[in-house]
């Protein structure tokens, strides 16, 4: 099962003949969908790393724990309060700063 609702980038990809050439990326195994978060926060708490540092900016740092609450929370907000559901597009638009990230 697939969870996208929203196909509107999925139908309107240009032609095959136009996508660019990816060399060697079957050496990486990448499933058919990827989701960034598991690799890169999931895994960490789940590894033990949850107290890591994972950001370090001018700002401030934080841990995988830290930016995996702080994930959550925006996601929570983007799913429950306006109701988006997994395949929808969202334009996120800000300065280049860790709430970015």
């Amino acid at each position: 099962m697939i969870a996208h609702v929203d196909t509107f980038a999925r139908d309107h990809l240009p032609p095959k003949e136009q996508w660019p050439n990816f060399i060697n990326l079957d050496r990486f195994e990448y499933p058919e969908t990827l989701n960034c978060a598991t690799p890169l926060l999931d895994n960490a708490l789940s590894e033990g790393h949850g107290d890591r540092l994972a950001v370090i900016m001018s700002e401030g740092q934080w841990t995988y724990a830290e930016l995996q609450a702080d994930a959550n929370r925006i996601a929570r907000v983007l799913t429950e309060d306006l109701g988006l559901v997994p395949g929808n597009r969202v334009l996120l638009r800000a300065p280049n700063n860790y709430k970015m990230l």
